[in-house]
């Protein structure tokens, strides 16, 4: 994230422009459909490109799919976290913690509230020490 750069909003893949949903809601949305096991990878695809990509993708092969959520996934994590051992943190397992989090410390209802994925990712990055979401990171950082 750069304050001084507009947020990236359109990716583009074999001279086509397409427009993404930076919205963290849709974000997490496509997550979780990356981990599902009940899904082949077409189907993931195709179900990501529809919560991810506001530009129709009619007609596009599962290969072009997969190198154009490639592409939108470089935009949404332009600094791709270091391989660990466990997460400190999981979107799902933790989402109580998150909304109180942001609530606590950001006065933000994220069931209300929906806000652009890197502002959703610098807030999260910066809630405070007395957050129980923060507390939960560091005990399994340690």
């Amino acid at each position: 994230m750069k304050l001084t750069e507009k947020q990236v909003t359109r990716v583009r893949l074999n001279g086509r422009t397409y427009r993404i949903n930076t919205a963290h809601t849709a974000v997490l949305a496509a997550l979780q459909l990356f981990v599902r096991n009940d899904m082949n990878d077409a189907d993931k695809f195709s179900c990501a490109c529809k919560v991810l990509v506001k530009t129709p993708v009619w007609g596009m092969s599962v290969d072009d799919k997969a190198l154009l959520l490639n592409e939108v996934l470089k935009v949404l994590f332009p600094d791709p976290p270091k391989e660990s051992k466990l997460p400190v943190f999981d979107f799902e397992q933790d989402a109580e913690y998150i909304v109180a989090g942001f609530q606590q410390a950001y006065n933000i209802n994220l069931m209300k509230t929906v806000l652009p994925w890197c502002e959703f990712l610098a807030l999260m990055k910066g809630l405070p020490d007395s957050t129980r979401m923060s507390q939960i990171i560091e005990l399994r950082a340690k």
